[in-house]
């Protein structure tokens, strides 16, 4: 029986029809009734959506940005990694402050290669540390003249000096206890590695920053070298300040050295030595592609600004050397 509406209900109840019970699956309103709207599914809390969100942002971020952050990891992975073996190693010896402070200022002077390379257009790698060694930085090619490889090398040496002058200002202003002493080993320390680091020798930068010389320079440049140390101790007790110690061995090895290159340059400007001289000159020409570009005005710059800097670390040198038995 097809349902019915309660107005027709009703009016069979007051003819006294016997009705039948209500279908209760029937729908009520009979068949033009409307039909009951399903109820709303239930929304999830915003901090329920909040914590999804965020794992899936996460993912995003993973996939899209997980390559450029593994690259900088592993770029800046070796610099880290030799810094703490390196510091590990002097710790042995040193104690964990001054081992600090050594790599420290060894990675001054090798942000001051980076830097320098970065001004004269130069790519190079980060620095890498070699325990009791120092560490250097990579360039990506050789420099195109004698100018440019000067530039590059006077910048470890120079960027090392104003580490030293930290240190050394910062044991200045300090009474005489334990830190003191800490500052002003710093400052000798970075004063005679820079400056040994000047020696015109094979892979050390005094090779690289005195490329561009002319051999006379060698003569007033290593007097001036001498000069300065021997007028501080002038200056100072003599007593207290011995003159004859391994740092002056050190300067008489960086001026005989300087001497020997400038006996070699001028052993080529003889008339016996031409052939060598051309074959001298294409040995230059296939190291320094651009050199013919070099000036006379930048040699004497290069020997200037080398000469001036050997002589102030080697007097700071030998001015360290002389406060730290005060410190005892």
């Amino acid at each position: 029986m097809a349902s019915e509406s309660p107005l027709e209900r009703l009016r069979r109840l007051e003819a006294g029809e016997k009705l039948e019970p209500l279908d209760p699956t029937a729908p009520p309103g009979g068949p033009g009734s409307a039909q009951p709207r399903p109820a709303p599914p239930a929304k999830s809390s915003p901090a329920r959506q909040g914590f999804f969100g965020a794992i899936f942002a996460a993912i995003v971020l993973l996939i899209t940005k997980g390559k450029v952050i593994l690259l900088f990891v592993l770029k800046f992975l070796p610099t880290f990694a030799t810094m703490a073996i390196s510091i590990w190693a002097y710790a042995t010896y040193f104690g964990w402050p001054l081992a600090v402070g050594i790599v420290v200022e060894i990675f001054i002077h090798e942000c001051g290669h980076a830097l320098a390379a970065l001004r004269m257009g130069e790519k190079s790698s980060l620095p890498l540390f070699i325990p009791f060694a120092g560490g250097f930085v990579r360039l990506k090619r050789r420099p195109p003249n004698s100018w440019v490889d000067f530039v590059i090398g006077y910048g470890g040496p120079l960027f090392g000096l104003l580490a030293g002058l930290v240190a050394l200002g910062l044991a200045e202003a300090m009474p005489t206890n334990h830190l003191r002493g800490l500052f002003c080993v710093l400052a000798w320390f970075a004063f005679i590695g820079n400056f040994f680091n000047l020696i015109p020798l094979g892979f050390l930068d005094g090779a690289r920053i005195s490329a561009p010389f002319r051999y006379w320079y060698w003569f007033p440049g290593c007097a001036l070298i001498i000069g300065l140390p021997l007028l501080l101790t002038q200056a100072i007790d003599t007593e207290a300040m011995p003159y004859f110690t391994p740092m002056m061995f050190m300067t008489i090895v960086l001026v005989g050295m300087g001497l020997y290159r400038a006996y070699k340059a001028y052993k080529k400007t003889t008339v016996a030595k031409r052939l060598l001289d051309r074959l001298a000159a294409e040995a230059e020409e296939a190291r320094y592609p651009t050199e013919a570009l070099v000036t006379d005005a930048q040699r004497r710059t290069a020997a200037f600004a080398y000469f001036i800097l050997a002589g102030v670390l080697c007097t700071l040198m030998f001015y360290t050397n002389y406060l730290m038995p005060s410190l005892k």
